[in-house]
């Protein structure tokens, strides 16, 4: 007999069903749970989190911090670069690839719309002990009833667009008032009401994620600090057949005591799972990410197989397909738990205004399906794939789709004034784009002009941690037939001694200085540019640590400068530049603007006001001269 009292209803017992459990109990709405939690202690897929999803966790369970490990940035590797995005709120950058924060921009939108900046920024999850902590508050709840059993059967009324009651397989009935379909892959609501769905790539994915746990030798303050390359970051890396033996994405996701290594790629693949997490390790080796030095045993491992889809319909009168229910992407967008959060912190809103929450919630999975779109260039790319192609989209869908989303959530739950500005939000977000496309061309990068020299900076780093670096044949017989030049000896000798470059070699009256390829002068316009930051920079020292000769009078000089900010000792990421000497004088520098943020200041702001800079730099030149 169906229980007379109409109440909320979630379908599945996972991360999904849990969140939204607690959501409900959050506004003291009655309502049941149908299912069982799954296994606390299998490696689950979902444990980086972008800005929503860390915005979201911040604000819905300040109490389950201790689960929450702050991450510095995402960085994308292909076979030959790096691309990089500091998605925290703090200006910390990855030690070996010049990246650009965008801190200041995150703080901004994140304020027009009404949130405050989470405590750790964006973060990684342990969903072992996370889910372990949602699970007993679920339980605990006087406002949840769980109830361990099946749906056998979705009663619906076509008519009214309206599920009426559900029966389990234990014969009960139950009557409902809002249905949250959070069954994630059983996808119980639409194969029972045969909704349409809709593919958004072909084939099937198969997924195997594995967790490789620290002993007390492995994981020290030492080690850490030796591979923070990536070991405070989530890193995704394309995996390609002619270089990597596998076609498809691996994940390396640091939490704490144990990394989540993951690896999806097609199921028609004859792949066995072992070999493929074996592939994995070696390709992320190959790339300066050794996780078994740091995180030497395996813990466990898990296999699904996936498609990748959305439904045209994602909510009724008074039903819902909670997050991966209703749609699924790339693993690598960060949208699946988002979207499970995003459907908990709504729930309340769909129960007491299913209309407006309903039309919101339909257009944030629209994003999702955009951002899945956007992603679908890094994973379809080849290794002949120009860099820039896989760059610049990458960008604009981690930039303008991140924060699109964000402001969907803020539309329903931060008040009316932020529902107005976040559709103000993602006006700006499009304009933004548009003028960078048309303003600075192939040169706009909202979050990090990556080069193949940075990937090489990722080899030598390797190197560093005891891995021999072959040099190939042509480039070292080349080395080894031309005497070098007298200003390549000094820059040499000034390696060595680890001296200010700037002291060491001489510059030549005549020399040119381009930024981004525009010309901002000579001698005393480099002069000028290295006074910028005074007073908050003094002292500033060039110290290189790497030089390559590439024949004709050419080369590149990577370099960090070093002074004093704001009266303590800093040093900057690791900056890169073109030259070109003649006798014992450097006649030419040639260097792009992110590598000059230590003298420059914020490089969102310099970006903006670059022409304004050119001109300064112009006039500080003539005042020196």
């Amino acid at each position: 007999m169906p229980q007379r009292m109409e109440r909320a209803i979630i379908i599945g017992a996972g991360i999904t069903g849990m969140a939204i459990s607690a959501q409900l109990s959050q506004a003291k709405i009655h309502h049941v749970v149908v299912g069982t939690p799954p296994p606390n202690q299998a490696p689950k897929l979902g444990e980086s989190m972008e800005m929503l999803s860390s915005v979201i966790l911040d604000e819905m369970f300040p109490d389950l911090h201790e689960h929450f490990v702050a991450k510095r940035g995402i960085f994308f590797y292909t076979h030959k670069a790096v691309m990089g995005a500091n998605l925290n709120l703090a200006r910390t950058l990855h030690p070996r690839v010049d990246i650009v924060s965008i801190g200041g921009v995150s703080a901004f939108l994140l304020g027009l719309v009404g949130y405050r900046r989470p405590r750790l920024g964006a973060i990684h999850v342990d969903r072992i002990g996370f889910d372990a902590a949602l699970e007993r508050k679920m339980r605990a709840s006087a406002y949840c009833t769980v109830v361990e059993a099946q749906v056998a059967d979705v009663i619906y009324d076509a008519a009214a667009d309206r599920i009426t009651r559900l029966r389990l397989d234990d014969g009960r009935e139950l009557e409902a008032r809002y249905v949250f379909d959070a069954s994630n892959q059983a996808r119980v609501v639409p194969k029972a009401l045969g909704l349409e769905c809709r593919p958004l790539s072909d084939g099937t994915q198969r997924v195997t994620f594995a967790h490789y746990r620290a002993t007390g030798e492995s994981r020290t303050p030492a080690t850490i600090a030796a591979h923070k390359n990536w070991a405070l970051s989530s890193n995704v890396v394309r995996l390609f057949d002619p270089v990597d033996g596998v076609h498809g994405v691996g994940w390396c996701i640091p939490i704490g005591d144990y990394v989540s290594m993951g690896i999806s790629r097609p199921a028609d693949r004859a792949l066995l799972d072992e070999d493929a997490l074996a592939l994995l390790e070696r390709a992320m080796a190959e790339r300066g990410i050794r996780y078994r030095q740091v995180y030497p045993d395996l813990a466990g491992t898990q296999t699904i197989e996936t498609r990748f889809f959305v439904h045209d319909r994602v909510c009724g009168n008074n039903w819902i397909l909670a997050g991966q229910t209703g749609c699924q992407g790339w693993f690598s967008t960060l949208t699946g738990v988002e979207s499970s959060l995003f459907c908990a912190s709504i729930a309340d809103k769909l129960i007491e205004s299913p209309e407006r929450a309903s039309r919101v919630y339909r257009q944030y999975i629209d994003a999702v399906v955009e951002t899945h779109k956007g992603f679908t260039t890094f994973h379809a790319s080849t290794v002949e794939t120009p860099l820039a192609v896989v760059e610049r989209r990458y960008h604009y869908t981690l930039v303008a789709d991140l924060y699109r989303r964000l402001t969907y959530q803020a539309q329903l739950c931060n008040g009316r004034i932020a529902a107005l500005l976040a559709r103000f939000e993602r006006v700006f977000l499009k304009i933004w784009i548009w003028l960078g496309k048309v303003a600075a061309k192939d040169r706009f990068c909202p979050l990090v002009v990556a080069e193949p020299a940075a990937f090489a900076q990722l080899v030598a780093h390797a190197r560093e941690l005891g891995q021999a670096e072959v040099a190939p044949a042509d480039e070292a017989r080349a080395d080894a037939d031309a005497p070098p030049s007298a200003a390549l000896a000094s820059i040499r000798a000034a390696i060595e001694a680890k001296a200010d470059l700037l002291a060491s070699v001489r510059l030549s009256p005549s020399l040119t200085v381009r930024i981004d390829g525009s010309p901002i002068g000579g001698l005393a316009a480099w002069r000028a540019l290295l006074r910028r930051g005074e007073p908050r920079v003094t002292g500033v020292t060039m110290i290189a640590e790497k030089v390559e000769d590439r024949g004709g009078g050419a080369l590149r000089i990577y370099a960090r400068f070093h002074g004093r900010v704001d009266g303590e000792d800093r040093s900057s990421p690791m900056a890169v530049f073109d030259g070109a000497v003649d006798g014992d004088a450097i006649v030419a520098l040639s260097t792009a603007r992110h590598h000059l943020t230590f003298l420059l200041g914020n490089n969102a702001r310099y970006r903006i006001l670059f022409g304004l800079t050119r001109v300064s730099l112009a006039l500080g030149a003539r005042a020196g001269s």
